[in-house]
């Protein structure tokens, strides 16, 4: 078996990070900027790493909606966001529209 494991590459070495955990979501959920909450609530509820937070754009973003029209979660990129998340997301997004005009 020696022989075989000394001709393969070395293996990369995973991410140290870990996900957070409940306790830590609901102290950065109290942090008063209101830009935070749709921005963590996304990165739990879909599993966004640090790092790709910074790339993620609207157009990543595709609202689930029922028969009825109503968003019920939505898609980002490849994961899912739950109804919550996605209803604080469109909260904040008004809230610029409104600051804009």
């Amino acid at each position: 078996m020696e022989k075989i494991t000394r001709g393969l590459p070395k293996g990369r070495q995973a991410v140290n990070d870990r996900a957070p955990t409940i306790e830590e979501i609901h102290k950065l959920l109290e942090y008063p900027d209101r830009r935070i909450k749709p921005i963590i609530l996304t990165m739990a509820s879909s599993g966004i790493r640090l790092g790709t937070r910074d790339l993620l754009q609207w157009k990543h973003i595709e609202p689930i909606t029922e028969k009825n029209g109503e968003i019920i979660a939505a898609k980002v990129l490849q994961a899912l966001v739950y109804f919550h998340c996605m209803d604080m997301l469109l909260t904040w997004l008004l809230s610029i529209w409104d600051m804009a005009f």
